[in-house]
Order: C-alpha cells, then sequence, then structure tokens
C-alpha cells in the first residue's frame, strides 16, 4: 500500500509543478535570459494527527518531481526551497513570497499548519498543493481559492458514509473517536440533519465498556423500529389477495425481487420508501387494503421515524384495527413492540 500511494503521488506532484511553471508563464512572472522561472516552496511537517505523512517522503518526491522537469523542460528553471516547519508555517510562508519570490507553495500537510499558508496563498494568487489538508472546511473554496489537496477529505467521507446510512434507512448513528479526532468530529457535526447523531469520546480515565453499552444501545433503538417496519410490511403483504390488481402492480413494481419473496412479504427499507412514494400502487388496491396500506404509512412517519406524535397511541390502534380487517395475522412480539 505504502508503494502503490508513492506511485500516485509522484504523477500528481509532476502535474502541480507543470500547472505551476505554466501559471507562471502565462502571468508574466520572473522571466530569466534563458526562460521561465519557478521558485516552489515547499513548507514540510511530520503529520500524524491528520493522515500518517513523513516529510521525508515528500521531499524525495518533489526533488524527483524537479529533476525529471528539468529534463523534460531545459527552458524552464526550477528552483525548489524545502523548509521544515516548526509552529510557524505562516512566517514561512510570507518569507518564501515576500523575500524569494515563490511562485507555488507545497504542504504542509497538518491542518492547523497549512490554514494560514493557504489563507496567505490565497490573497497572494499563488497555487498550493498538499498531501494532507483533510479537515472539512478546505473544501470552502471561497477562502482558499489556490489550494489543491492530494489527499482524501474527511467531508467527502461524511457525504459518501451520509449516502449509504440513507440508502438503508438507518438514522440514528453513534460516533466514537479518539480525543485527537478533532477533524473527525468537525466534519460530522455538519452532518444531515435527518440523521440522529450521538458523539462520544473514548478519552483516559473513561469507562470505555459503558460508553460503548451505551451507544450500542442507541444503536439498538433504530434497529428495533426498522424490524417492526419490516414485520408490518410482511404482514401486509401476505394478507393481500393474490388474484386482485393491486397484488399484479405490486409483482410488475418490484420485478428485480423474486416472486417468492414478493409472496413472503421479504422487502428492504428502501423499496418500502419507493412503494409509500407510489401513488400507482395506492390506487391499485381495494378498499380493505388501502385502508391498511394508509395505516401503515401513518405509524411510519408518526411513530416509527424520527419523530412521534401525541397521538400515536391512536393511530397504532387504526392500524391493529385495519390489519385486522384484511386477515392479518400479527405476532404478539410486534404487536408488544408497536405499543411501546
Amino acid at each position: 500500500m505504502a508503494r502503490r500511494g508513492r506511485a500516485m503521488l509522484w504523477p500528481a506532484l509532476l502535474w502541480g509543478l507543470l500547472t505551476a511553471a505554466t501559471a507562471q508563464r502565462t502571468c508574466g512572472g520572473t522571466v530569466s535570459n534563458d526562460g521561465t522561472v519557478v521558485r516552489l516552496s515547499a513548507i514540510l511537517s511530520d503529520c500524524q494527527s491528520d493522515i500518517a505523512v513523513r516529510s521525508e517522503a515528500i521531499s524525495a518526491a518533489l526533488r524527483l518531481a524537479v529533476s525529471q522537469l528539468t529534463q523534460t523542460y531545459p527552458s524552464i528553471h526550477f528552483h525548489l526551497d524545502i523548509q521544515q516547519n516548526m509552529g510557524s508555517s505562516g512566517a514561512l510562508a510570507a518569507e518564501a513570497y515576500l523575500l524569494h519570490g515563490a511562485t507555488v507553495f507545497f504542504g504542509p500537510a497538518c491542518s492547523a499548519d497549512l490554514e494560514p499558508v493557504a489563507r496567505m496563498a490565497s490573497y497572494w494568487d499563488i497555487p498550493v498543493f498538499t498531501a494532507g489538508g483533510v479537515a472539512a472546511r478546505f473544501g470552502n473554496k471561497n477562502i482558499y481559492r489556490t489550494l489543491t489537496r492530494l489527499a482524501f477529505s474527511l467531508d467527502r467521507v461524511r457525504s459518501f458514509l451520509e449516502a449509504v446510512l440513507g440508502q438503508f434507512g438507518w438514522r440514528h448513528v453513534a460516533l466514537v473517536h479518539d480525543p485527537d479526532d478533532t477533524l473527525l468530529v468537525e466534519a460530522w457535526r455538519r452532518h444531515d440533519r435527518q440523521l440522529l447523531l450521538e458523539i462520544r469520546e473514548l478519552s483516559p480515565g473513561k469507562n470505555h465498556s459503558a460508553i460503548l453499552k451505551e451507544c450500542a444501545n442507541y444503536a439498538r433503538g433504530i434497529s428495533k423500529k426498522k424490524h417492526i417496519k419490516l414485520g408490518l410490511m410482511k404482514n401486509f403483504v401476505k394478507a393481500m389477495d393474490r388474484n386482485a390488481s393491486g397484488f399484479a402492480y405490486l409483482k410488475e413494481k418490484c420485478s428485480s425481487i423474486s416472486e417468492a419473496k414478493i409472496k413472503e412479504g421479504i422487502f428492504v427499507g428502501p423499496q418500502i420508501r419507493e412503494l409509500q412514494q407510489d401513488g400507482n400502487f395506492q390506487n391499485s388496491l381495494n378498499e380493505v387494503e388501502a385502508a391498511a396500506w394508509n395505516s401503515f404509512r401513518n405509524v411510519c412517519k408518526n411513530f416509527l421515524g424520527s419523530v412521534k406524535v401525541e397521538n400515536y397511541r391512536d393511530i397504532v390502534n387504526d392500524l391493529l384495527l385495519s390489519y385486522k380487517a384484511l386477515g392479518c395475522n400479527m405476532s404478539f412480539k410486534i404487536i408488544s413492540c408497536i405499543h411501546i
């Protein structure tokens, strides 16, 4: 994996250098008698809190990139200045730009060190390339206009996980993190407001077992509701008239599901939500089926969802009556659960 990471970093750095050289050539920068001069300022730091990045690996890749480009483009003069950041990245960037005429910055990788460099470079209209900068805030191009991150973004990771959670209808989420995972927590505090997020820190001195148990109970809360919904859907489908238009439409609508699963009422969350939003399915049901289906939708919205209305007991009782009229064989387990 490390070898693959270095192989992926090499063309990215070459691309960055070429971009900077082209920008310098076309924007009227410092030009010598022999050609364009590109001054590269690398501000490096060993970053372990954001992402595992070693300054030795980055500096070696930069030197190799400059060597390769010097041979390929002899008319462009590349000057590489590598500085090790010791907590003053902003001062190093200002010195490189004001005193040495830096035209492109590389690094730092740590978000805290990158912050002042990226802000000043945006004001100076100078490109910045970093192997880190995974914090969600760096995605704001109104502030960090010239910043290019070669690593992943926690903001995109969060968006991906939110899409997965939404696909399966999982809304109760417990985020357990180490004390130094501040960037992870920062990214998740911008989460989709439909998620009910519980954030817990595993800091020294705390009872980790108790915290994990609480989170597990929190997660099981949504699992119980999910299983109730699946059980209600299963009972509804099994009680439908197999020769009526409603069941025929269901088979046509869910043609990707095997007929055996449809007859047994085996559906997952996304399929149930799609049916609940399908007006044609509602219209294809007979009077008794439609009453039971409306009660099921009402329970899902006002009891099994993120909101429990004050008259939820009346809604649940309507469901039980309509399911009884349909001939559903309700298990005692489901009845007892929806009366909680």
